[in-house]
């Protein structure tokens, strides 16, 4: 690790959240936690399946246009984070995870910056998978709305499932209930209710299909190093 990105990780901040959700073996510090972290409520429980030091890394600056001043992150969690191998969380990342909620990072993922993570329900980010900067997963409406004749309820929370080998590019909105499937890009600025069975495909505004039978390379500079 260079030595100008080494002096902007926060040692207090550290030890702190793997003492608090570790104990004694939270010394070897699987998680790093940059200064730009505001670490505003450590509840609930983190699970990590690959124990080794730095394998998660929460507020790591990726790209150049996510400065100092402008990316505070958050880590707001009473619920279930679940890390099932190496994880950057880039510069600015916002995870917000009430008591009911469960969010799980595949290996090897990735969100660069200014992304937000707002989850009551459960969340479900696959193996490879990669968020670009200011996308926003909500997978609830924050407040109810009701039928005027019944009162029912018709905006449950529902859990959002993106695939393997998925890129979300900037400034796209995930909302609840969706499921994406492996291989799956979102274009940019796109807003995505519906879910997509079909594999390699690009999907966009309004829900549709933009084109299929496609891949994309993954550059290696969003690899999570430890």
């Amino acid at each position: 690790m260079k030595i100008k990105k080494i002096l902007s990780i926060s040692l207090v901040k550290t030890i702190h959240i793997n003492l608090h959700y570790f104990g004694l073996k939270g010394f070897l510090c699987p998680i790093i936690v940059f200064r730009n972290i505001e670490l505003a409520e450590l509840k609930g429980q983190v699970i990590i399946d690959k124990w080794q030091t730095g394998v998660v890394r929460i507020g790591e600056l990726l790209v150049g246009s996510a400065g100092k001043k402008e990316s505070h992150g958050v880590w707001q969690v009473s619920g279930t984070i679940w890390f099932k191998g190496k994880c950057v969380l880039g510069s600015g990342s916002k995870l917000s995870c009430n008591k009911n909620g469960k969010i799980i990072f595949g290996d090897n993922f990735a969100t660069t910056a200014n992304s937000e993570f707002i989850c009551s329900n459960k969340m479900v980010f696959g193996a490879n998978s990669l968020i670009s900067w200011d996308c926003l997963f909500m997978d609830n409406d924050l407040h109810k709305i009701h039928l005027k004749n019944n009162n029912k309820q018709i905006n449950e929370s529902a859990e959002i499932v993106i695939g393997e080998f998925c890129w979300i590019c900037c400034r796209s909105v995930i909302l609840k209930g969706v499921h994406l499937a492996n291989n799956t890009i979102v274009a940019a600025n796109s807003t995505i209710t519906s879910s997509f069975s079909e594999e390699n495909i690009i999907v966009g505004a309004c829900n549709k299909v933009l084109k299929k039978e496609v891949c994309w390379e993954r550059p290696t500079e969003y690899n999570p190093m430890c």
